[in-house]
């Protein structure tokens, strides 16, 4: 039986899928620096926060600085992230079928 864990998006609070979220995580380097990971492995150690893929949550936890709070971060690392969050976006987001 494997049951598949529900994570909550930091912006929307709404719960899913880990598949269907990104995963930021904040780890150390061996110099003891700070570091934020976009979507790393599942064994990633460290702090994480998820985002939905939809330009409304990752718009939203930018603007209100959510990740930097959840990860408790400086705000120059979410600006290194902030261009590979919208990379990561949902290609189907806005398309109207």
């Amino acid at each position: 039986m494997n049951k598949k864990l529900l994570r909550q998006c930091i912006s929307c609070r709404t719960k899913s899928v880990r598949d269907n979220l990104i995963r930021i995580t904040k780890t150390y380097t061996l110099a003891g620096v700070k570091e934020a990971i976009l979507n790393p492995n599942k064994y990633q150690l460290g702090r994480s926060a998820y985002i939905c893929k939809t330009k409304n949550c990752i718009n939203s936890a930018v603007k209100e600085k959510k990740i930097v709070k959840m990860l408790k971060i400086p705000a120059q690392l979410l600006e290194r992230i902030t261009p590979q969050l919208e990379i990561s976006l949902n290609p189907h987001e806005g398309v109207k079928a």
